[in-house]
């Protein structure tokens, strides 16, 4: 879930309220329209309704109750008979805000993890790592910059290796390997306490 490792109870919190919030996303989610067809000649797409698409179950629509238990069974209002009218037909100017992945689920947070690890990457090229910029790379030709920049890419790669397996404690083989046991250090000599005397009190 990101930037939790140590399986601690504020950890475990954590995750919780995560999966909570996005528990109320996912189930926004399951109340989207779904495409019906690609796009024609003039940018018009067609769309079916959520109950149609098979999203969502209501007693009130039979036939969406033969779907897999799996699928949210949803309270729909007295007096309503059908869940759509048919299907549905939206322009190019409609589909100006449409969002492939809705925002807030846990399909979101994954797509956009994988964002965030590209991001990582770049700016560990640009900085961390390596200074990769304008005159890095002192040859001339797209084949020979292409050569040099695959070989920058792999030595980071061989860096990113080595640095997970330190963290995670894994030989050459992704084997976990025995930490050695940490002694406490001794304590030092020639302090302070140990070259000025306890002072005795003064005779009465």
């Amino acid at each position: 879930m990101g930037g939790c490792h140590i399986h601690s109870d504020s950890c475990v919190r954590k995750i919780s309220k995560k999966l909570a919030y996005e528990s109320k996303f996912n189930l926004r989610a399951r109340w989207r329209m779904m495409r019906h067809s690609p796009p024609d000649g003039d940018g018009a797409t067609r769309w079916r309704c959520p109950f149609c698409a098979g999203f969502l179950r209501a007693r009130k629509f039979p036939k969406t109750m033969r779907r897999p238990s799996t699928v949210p069974l949803v309270p729909v209002a007295d007096g309503c008979e059908t869940c759509c009218s048919g299907i549905l037909t939206a322009t190019a100017v409609d589909m100006a805000w449409w969002q492939r992945i809705t925002f807030g689920t846990t399909a979101w947070r994954i797509s956009m993890g994988r964002r965030q690890v590209v991001e990582s990457v770049n700016a560990a090229l640009k900085g961390v790592f390596t200074a990769l910029g304008r005159g890095f790379l002192r040859v001339m030709g797209v084949t020979k910059m292409t050569v040099l920049l695959g070989f920058t890419l792999a030595a980071f790669n061989l860096d990113r290796i080595r640095s997970f397996r330190a963290k995670h404690a894994l030989d050459e083989n992704g084997q976990p390997v025995e930490k050695p046991t940490r002694t406490r250090a001794k304590r030092r000599v020639g302090t302070w306490a140990e070259a000025i005397e306890p002072t005795t009190s003064p005779p009465e």
